[in-house]
């Protein structure tokens, strides 16, 4: 229902977090830059889930159509999102870890997709 997700939502992945469930999910072409993912939240695991506004991963000069993606908790508890996005040739896709923040109740991937090598978890 927003003109961002386009005709596709997909690879839904939900995690609990301070209370609240977490939907992230990948919309659109997965074929082009106008995949992203986007995420969601509710007070119960069936809803009703409200949408963030926008989505909190979009290409980038390095990276083009991240989605399809998971999250882990690393060993001193900081959550990461683990998806996947196409080379800036557009020739292959790359796994990706980038680190989750939270902000007034929602995820925010800063930075992401990342440009170079982060440390590990």
């Amino acid at each position: 229902d927003q003109s961002w997700e386009g005709a596709v939502t997909e690879g839904p992945f939900m995690i609990e977090h301070a209370g609240s469930y977490y939907l992230f999910y990948s919309g659109n072409s997965y074929a082009n830059a106008t995949y992203a993912i986007g995420v969601a939240r509710a007070s119960s695991p069936t809803g009703p889930f409200t949408k963030a506004p926008a989505p909190i991963v979009t290409s980038s000069s390095a990276w083009i159509g991240p989605g399809h993606n998971s999250v882990v908790t690393g060993p001193g508890g900081d959550t990461y999102l683990v998806y996947h996005a196409w080379n800036a040739a557009h020739d292959a896709r790359y796994p990706l870890v980038d680190q989750i923040t939270w902000v007034n109740g929602w995820p925010a991937v800063p930075g992401a997709p990342s440009t170079q090598s982060r440390p590990a978890p």
